[in-house]
């Protein structure tokens, strides 16, 4: 985590080089996350959240890259297909993040958001 700048401060901006991981497994590690999404180009930081911000028996978190190009290879290849482990019950859900309410790359409006507990904050 860069000094100063906690989840909080990440998730009050956009930019589409931050994506939202969901559907981890719980025991998952930054390192093990670092290695499948760095094939896609480079992680600058992985953001894990606790467990209050994470559906139970899972893990969420966000992954920053260097280039929005590696970020939305990322989402094409990995979102509802990868698993980390094949005793996971489904893959993991990968997007683009952006601020609960707030407005997208284009400036609409992205009112729409996760339900339930990944839902304080985040939007997919």
């Amino acid at each position: 985590v860069v000094p100063g700048r906690g989840a909080a401060h990440f998730a009050m901006e956009y930019d589409d080089r931050k994506l939202f991981v969901a559907k981890m497994p719980e025991d998952i590690r930054e390192e093990e996350i670092k290695i499948v999404f760095n094939t896609y180009g480079t992680v600058q930081e992985v953001v894990m959240l606790g467990a209050e911000r994470s559906r139970p028996g899972q893990r969420c978190g966000f992954v920053i890259y260097e280039t929005s190009q590696a970020a939305r290879s990322a989402v094409q290849v990995l979102d509802n297909v990868y698993k980390f482990r094949e005793s996971c019950p489904e893959p993991i859900h990968v997007s683009v993040a952006r601020p609960r309410g707030g407005k997208g790359k284009d400036g609409k409006d992205q009112g729409h958001g996760f339900k339930g507990t990944y839902g304080k904050g985040y939007d997919q």
